[in-house]
C-alpha cells in the first residue's frame, strides 16, 4: 500500500475471524483469540485499557526478569517478580526491599490501614520530627498513638516508647508528663544500665 490505508473497521487475519484490530470512534481495540486484549482510546481521558473485564494476564517482561510485573485477571492479583501471587500483592526478589521515598523532609511517609468503608483503623508513619517511627491505632472513637522509635534524628537519646491512656500526644511523651504510659524504654545505643 502507498499512502494512507482506510478501513472502515476491522483489519482482520485471513483464516483466523475473531482475531483482528478494531477502529471505533477515537478507539483502536487489538482482538486476538475472540477476547479484546488491548484498547486505546481517547474520549475525554486519555486511555490505555489491557483485558475487556475477562480472564487477561498482563506481564511487563524486562532483561533480567520475565515478570517484572505480573496481573493475573483471574485472581487480581499483582505479582512484581512472580507470576503466581498468593496475595493482593506479592514481591519477589534475591533482596526484596519496598521504598517510601518522601519529595520533601518536611513532609511524613505513612502506610495506613483501612477497613471496608475506607475509615482508617491503624498507620505507621515515618515522622518529620527526629524521623520517628510512629504506630497510630483506633482506640474504638479515633486514631491515637500507641507505639513511638524515636530520638533517632535528633540526638537525643535513642527511645521505645508504648502509649495507653487517654489522648496521648507529644507533650505526653514522658513518664513524668503522664501517670497512665504503660512502658517506657530509653537510653543510648550499646549501653547498659541506663
Amino acid at each position: 500500500v502507498s499512502g494512507n490505508l482506510l478501513v472502515g473497521q476491522d483489519i482482520t487475519h485471513a483464516g483466523d475471524a475473531d482475531t483482528k484490530i478494531t477502529f471505533g470512534d477515537d478507539a483502536i481495540g487489538f482482538t486476538a483469540g475472540g477476547e479484546q486484549l488491548l484498547t486505546i482510546s481517547e474520549a475525554g481521558t486519555d486511555m490505555v485499557t489491557v483485558g475487556d473485564g475477562g480472564d487477561v494476564d498482563f506481564r511487563v517482561r524486562t532483561n533480567n526478569d520475565d515478570n517484572t510485573l505480573y496481573v493475573v485477571g483471574s485472581t487480581d492479583r499483582v505479582g512484581i517478580g512472580l507470576n503466581g501471587p498468593a496475595t493482593t500483592l506479592h514481591l519477589k526478589d534475591s533482596d526484596v526491599t519496598i521504598r517510601l521515598q518522601r519529595d520533601d523532609n518536611s513532609e511524613a511517609g505513612t502506610i495506613e490501614f483501612a477497613g471496608a468503608g475506607g475509615a482508617i483503623g491503624a498507620s505507621i508513619a515515618h515522622d518529620v520530627v527526629g524521623n520517628d517511627l510512629v504506630f497510630d491505632v483506633f482506640n474504638g472513637s479515633a486514631i491515637e498513638e500507641s507505639l513511638r522509635l524515636g530520638g533517632y534524628g535528633s540526638g537525643t537519646n535513642r527511645q521505645v516508647i508504648v502509649l495507653s491512656g487517654t489522648t496521648m500526644h507529644a507533650g505526653a511523651m514522658q513518664p513524668r508528663e503522664s501517670a497512665d504510659i504503660a512502658f517506657f524504654v530509653s537510653g543510648t545505643i550499646r549501653s547498659t544500665n541506663t
